[in-house]
Parts: structure tokens; C-alpha cells; sequence
């Protein structure tokens, strides 16, 4: 059954939508940010090809100058135990954050004696023998 486009999205509704999706963490404030940074070089484009198509700049259709691009590492790049880290790390991000606050200092303290792996060994036995 098609839907029917009956709404006309109006710069009122767009604001509540876009608040909604920023609430509930849909889309960051970056990728927001980052699509409004993009909005000049779309204009200008558009500019540039309403020049050409009246015939005012030749054949050509001049490109907008846009923004240089940081050169990366490649995401394998850096030292084994640097990447095993950042792992290890991930994971217990999201083990602890599983487990009630009340209890996370506990985890912290086995973190800063034992070593992260042990704090992670532990926060999972944790979670899921709740």
C-alpha cells in the first residue's frame, strides 16, 4: 500500500525533527555541523551552474574550491600492544557500562591494580551471571 506524502515538511517541523533525532542520539551535533559547513560550496555550485546554462562563463563550469582532507594513518597502523590496548579498552568501555553504578567503583579498583583484562574478565563474569 503506498503512503501518502500529504505533509509538506515546513522549517518548523524540520526543527522538531531534527531536535527528536539529536535527542535520542540518531545524529550528533558533528555530523549536523558538518552538513551545514557543506552548504556554501553546494550554493556556490549551483551558482556556477546557473552561470553556465545562461551562457555567461564559456563552456566551462568552474568547481568549487573545497576543503583540504587530513592524510590519515591507516586504521592498522601503530604499535601491537597500542591496538591490543584500544581493544581491551573497548570492551571494557562496554562491559562497565552494563554494570550498575553502585558497583562500578569496585571494577575501577581491579582496573588500576590487577591491569584492564582483569577488570574486564571480571565485569563480564558480572554482567552476565546477573
Amino acid at each position: 500500500m503506498p503512503r501518502e506524502h500529504s505533509q509538506q515538511l515546513t522549517g518548523g517541523k524540520a526543527i522538531y525533527v531534527l531536535e527528536r533525532m539529536l535527542a535520542d542520539r540518531r545524529i550528533t551535533q558533528g555530523e549536523v555541523s558538518r552538513y551545514l559547513a557543506e552548504l556554501p560550496g553546494k550554493i556556490q555550485e549551483l551558482e556556477a551552474r546557473i552561470r553556465a546554462l545562461r551562457g555567461g562563463d564559456g563552456a566551462t563550469i568552474p568547481q568549487p574550491i573545497g576543503k583540504t582532507r587530513k592524510v590519515s594513518r591507516p586504521r592498522g597502523a601503530g604499535r601491537p600492544a597500542g591496538r591490543k590496548g584500544k581493544a581491551l579498552g573497548g570492551t571494557y568501555g562496554g562491559l562497565i557500562r552494563r554494570v550498575p553504578a553502585a558497583e562500578q567503583p569496585h571494577f575501577e579498583g581491579i582496573k588500576s591494580r590487577k591491569g584492564i583484562a582483569a577488570a574486564q574478565l571480571q565485569s563480564a563474569f558480572r554482567v552476565l551471571h546477573r
